[in-house]
């Protein structure tokens, strides 16, 4: 029972926990009054002497398990009262019991066979569920996460209880899939998403002894301690019963603590409300989690597992990633609204003369703080003596002139407008072509080579007349003129090949780690296969006025941009809390956020108390854009630039990543980071520091792991046969042919035909389950594919494990 005492309420007790509380108040019962008798009725003591003849025979395996107290604690109760004088019991705290000749503290217990649960009454807890107890668990934990090397003598330990745990899984096993399935009246009366509404405060009730029946927290405190030494228990008069009663209440009162950490910290966006649409009423289905899938695991996990059993099908039959009380939506901006002279607040910078400050802790912590949205680094280039040379337009013609690049089409505008005819638009349209580096190249030096001529002729006074007229003209009737000029943005240069840009790449690798195109701790590192622009490097050849329009990164990741020069870049950024208001301004002005090209009012922004951080990036620069910051650029003068993004391992960024997963789902916007093959992969090849990312990851994989089990089930249920495929390395995740979502280990698969005289231009279109049901209801018309194996994504669960926190250089 878990008591609120803020609020005055009590949450309804389901009978699972009344019967396991009663249960263990049987036992608690029994003990004392089996000390009672012994005690008092069958042990006299004599003054001075021991009492003689108390030895008897030890009992069988299965009479000491049905003991109601263990057969080691009435064996040291009855030694400590033969030692008493014949006055009776006194206080006495003994030290728990240690058997010097066991190195395990001489607590190792059997495993319970399947006849011993049988004789264990329903509801009542069968023993420990893992074989160990919790001073074993305690020394397996020490032991698995010791930070010196283990002696010959503790290795050995560590593998005789490591051998014991598995064991004791694996009979556990046995048992639940050898006992018939039953429907238990707890299952019946639980809420379909394990939410239920608060009640008023009441009572708690007693029992005939006038003791409160105790909570799972009570219980599980109780059991602990039980087993040292009742004795130690026992209050000043020997009254156990108040004793219990005291602890009952305090550790009730501790409950609202526990539960707020819990939710605040053990499973990030597990539903915390009923489903929209969901009845109180509504009947569970149990969820049905793989026998092998290892369940020791820290309490936050149990709890995850627990919730996520207790919410049935409809929580986890979907393949998102993270459960939640409602689509996720755009944020709402903070309240109250800066001040209007707020509203363009200074841009982060740091300043950079050396290769040390740039190798610093400090720097990769300031760059990933929520509260920068952006931070630019001065000097960067020169302090690595970075060869930007290497990027020069020169050089990219010289190294591979026939590198096919994309052109943008626009027309230079002021970097604070955007026209359309007379008015101020939000809408920046470019068309696309494409063209090679080497022609690119001669557009580029015959724009400068034009605009040099304008400037010498400016100079001399030629056509003065003419251009004053001309710059005093209105915005409008430069644009009817035609006065703003058509240029081309050379974008997307693929920088990927190895054997075509080595030492363009191999010069990338003197930055530090937190920036560097491939690291550990990069995310998009651990994709599995490469994404242009995401986890590879790409180029931009700018002319004056070229623009990249608004937008946020993909999966709302960070990204790094290095201006290789010789021109600057005007930059404008906004941070993730007021992107939202942009999702509406986009909307309001009729275009899609997420799919548009779009090219913000400042004016708006400001009437709608959207603070823009606005700077210039010169030469040598590198802009680090954090998670989820909204972001357009516009150059100033002829320059190259870098970019690449990057996943730094935080809770932070991977929330704002499967955020956007999930957003773009109901978007129908397709996600270029498949966040599905990226945890597990990440699962696969990493020991995480940080616990709430481990938690988060964690709790990924039940999900998707339970997605996969429950989709096998009912294909075997409908005779729908799956075939193995299999999944090479660097393969690209498969997206569905129809709503672009990613499709994880279970393909469904059609093979279409373009030229019906040739067989061999047929392709197959990959759908996920959704689509294939609404295409085929019974899925005859599809060959189902798997890429994983359920015992191998069982083993990716189990063996994923923290670790301690490492500096990042």
């Amino acid at each position: 029972m878990r008591v609120l005492t803020n609020l005055g309420m009590v949450e309804p007790v389901t009978l699972i926990l009344k019967s396991l509380a009663k249960a263990r108040l049987i036992a608690l019962k029994a003990r004392i009054s089996l000390l009672d008798q012994h005690s008092v009725d069958r042990l006299p003591c004599t003054i001075g002497a021991p009492q003689q003849g108390l030895t008897s025979s030890l009992p069988s395996i299965e009479d000491a398990w049905s003991l109601p107290i263990p057969q080691e604690l009435t064996t040291r109760q009855v030694t400590f009262t033969s030692s008493l004088p014949s006055g009776g019991m006194k206080r006495h705290h003994s030290l728990p019991y240690h058997n010097s000749s066991d190195p395990l503290g001489g607590a190792i217990k059997r495993v319970p066979s399947e006849s011993d649960l049988g004789r264990i009454p329903m509801g009542q807890p069968r023993g420990n569920p893992i074989g160990l107890t919790p001073h074993q668990l305690n020394l397996l934990h020490q032991l698995q996460h010791s930070r010196t090397p283990l002696t010959p003598e503790q290795q050995g330990i560590l593998h005789h209880l490591q051998n014991q745990l598995l064991y004791a899984k694996q009979q556990a096993s046995l048992v639940a899939q050898q006992r018939p399935p039953a429907e238990c009246d707890w299952q019946r009366s639980l809420p379909s998403n394990g939410y239920s509404p608060p009640a008023p405060k009441k009572t708690p009730p007693t029992d005939e002894l006038g003791l409160p029946e105790l909570s799972v927290h009570t219980m599980d405190f109780l059991g602990d301690h039980l087993d040292a030494d009742i004795s130690s228990l026992l209050d000043d008069e020997g009254n156990l019963g108040n004793l219990l009663a005291n602890a009952a209440s305090e550790l009730e009162r501790s409950d609202d603590t526990l539960d707020a950490l819990e939710e605040e910290n053990l499973s990030p966006g597990v539903a915390r409300q009923p489903p929209m649409g969901a009845s109180p009423r509504d009947k569970p289905v149990p969820v049905v989690i793989p026998n092998s899938v290892s369940i020791h695991t820290t309490p936050a996990i149990l709890s995850a597992m627990a919730r996520l059993s207790s919410n049935g099908h409809r929580e986890v039959a979907d393949d998102a990633i993270m459960a939640r009380v409602r689509p996720p939506q755009p944020p709402v901006p903070p309240s109250p609204p800066l001040p209007k002279d707020q509203l363009l607040p200074p841009t982060p910078t740091i300043y950079v003369d050396n290769r040390k400050d740039v190798f610093t802790e400090a720097i990769s912590n300031y760059c990933q703080a929520k509260e920068n949205p952006v931070t630019i680094i001065r000097g960067l280039a020169a302090a690595l003596r970075l060869d930007l040379a290497l990027f020069s337009t020169k050089t990219l013609v010289e190294a591979n002139p026939e590198h096919v690049m994309e052109v943008r089409s626009q027309v230079n505008q002021p970097s604070t407008e955007n026209w359309e005819g007379d008015r101020k638009v939000w809408l920046c349209e470019s068309s696309r072509s494409y063209t090679t580096i080497a022609k690119y190249a001669q557009y580029q030096a015959s724009s400068f080579q034009e605009s040099l001529k304008e400037e010498h002729e400016e100079m001399v006074g030629v056509k003065v007349e003419e251009l004053d007229s001309d710059m005093g003209a209105s915005p409008a009737k430069r644009r009817r003129t035609g006065l703003f000029k058509p240029l081309k943005f050379g974008t997307n240069v693929d920088l990927s090949d190895e054997t075509k840009w080595q030492p363009q790449l191999t010069e990338l690798t003197k930055l530090p780690q937190f920036t560097r195109v491939v690291s550990a701790g990069n995310l998009l590192s651990h994709v599995g296969n490469s994404i242009l622009g995401m986890n590879t490097v790409q180029l931009y050849m700018k002319v004056p006025g070229a623009r990249t329009p608004g937008h946020q990164e993909n999966n709302q990741l960070c990204s790094i941009n290095i201006n290789i020069g010789p021109g600057d870049c005007e930059w404008f950024c906004v941070g993730e809390e007021y992107w939202g208001v942009i999702y509406s301004l986009c909307e309001r002005h009729g275009i899609s956020y997420l799919t548009g090209s779009w090219w913000p009012v400042l004016e708006d922004l400001y009437a709608n108390n959207v603070p823009v951080y606005r700077f210039t990036q010169r030469p040598g620069d590198m802009v680090w854009v954090n998670t989820a910051c909204v972001h357009w650029v516009q150059s100033l003068g002829w320059c190259n630039n870098i970019a690449w993004n990057v996943g730094p391992l935080s809770s932070y960024v991977y929330k704002n990543a499967t955020d956007r997963y999930e957003f773009n789902k109901l978007n129908s916007c397709k996600s270029i980071v498949p966040m599905a093959h990226l945890t597990w992969n990440v699962a696969r090849n990493l020991s995480l520091s940080e616990p709430q990312l481990y938690l988060m990851i964690r709790y990924a994989l039940l999900r998707l792991l339970t997605h996969c089990r429950l989709t096998l089930e009912g294909l075997r249920k409908s005779n729908v046969a799956v075939r193995w495929h299999g999944k090479k390395q660097g393969e690209p995740a498969q997206y569905c042919s129809q709503c672009e979502v990613e499709v994880f280990c279970i393909l469904f698969v059609t093979k279409t035909s373009s030229n019906l005289t040739s067989p061999s231009s047929s392709r197959f279109n990959v759908y996920c389950a959704d689509c294939a049901r609404r295409s085929n209801p019974t899925l005859k018309a599809f060959t189902v594919l798997m890429e994983y194996s359920l015992d191998d994504l069982t083993k990716v669960y189990t063996q994923f494990s923290a670790s301690k926190p490492e500096t990042i250089s």
